[in-house]
């Protein structure tokens, strides 16, 4: 289940332990204009709402190293999630996923203004936060190295995972 109180108010959700929860810092959901978007406060952002790229990457590290409300980071909350997601760099709200083009409408297209074009969502040599496309937040090497020293492997490099060119 996703506890949709976190990060704000990791301790208002009592009746349902803390190991069968799952815990994110954010999701495209919120990023839309009059989203139902859950209110974060000082304890994390939304990337593309107003949230720096250094900010919301120390939020993602911050999930895996000292997530707000944690007392065992062994334990609690042992599933978390770490969400890619997609900027809006067209001018529109749609989704990378060539599906969001005028050229497919086939009922009142005459009011499709604005079209977003295909972008592969896969791509093995992309890096993270480039600030167009996908965001890629789970490519960013100290985002991998906090999520792998939570799970007690040893750190990794950007080489290693052949994003080297990577920074």
């Amino acid at each position: 289940m996703w506890d949709g109180l976190y990060s704000k108010e990791p301790f208002h959700n009592p009746t349902i332990p803390r190991h069968r929860v799952v815990i994110q810092n954010d999701d495209h959901d919120q990023q839309n204009p009059g989203s139902s978007s859950r209110d974060m406060d000082t304890f994390g952002c939304v990337l593309v709402k107003n949230c720096s790229v250094s900010v919301h990457r120390n939020f993602e590290i911050r999930l895996f190293t000292n997530p707000n409300g944690v007392t065992d980071n062994d334990n609690d909350w042992p599933i978390r999630f770490l969400l890619s997601s997609y900027y809006h760099t067209y001018g529109d709200l749609g989704i990378p996923d060539g599906k969001s083009s005028c050229d497919l409408c086939t009922v009142m297209y005459e009011t499709c203004r604005k079209s977003v074009p295909y972008i592969k969502a896969h791509e093995p040599m992309a890096c993270s936060y480039v600030g167009n496309g996908y965001t890629r937040t789970h490519r960013d090497i100290p985002v991998i190295n906090a999520m792998r020293a939570w799970m007690k492997l040893t750190p990794i490099s950007g080489a290693s995972l052949g994003i080297g060119h990577c920074t």
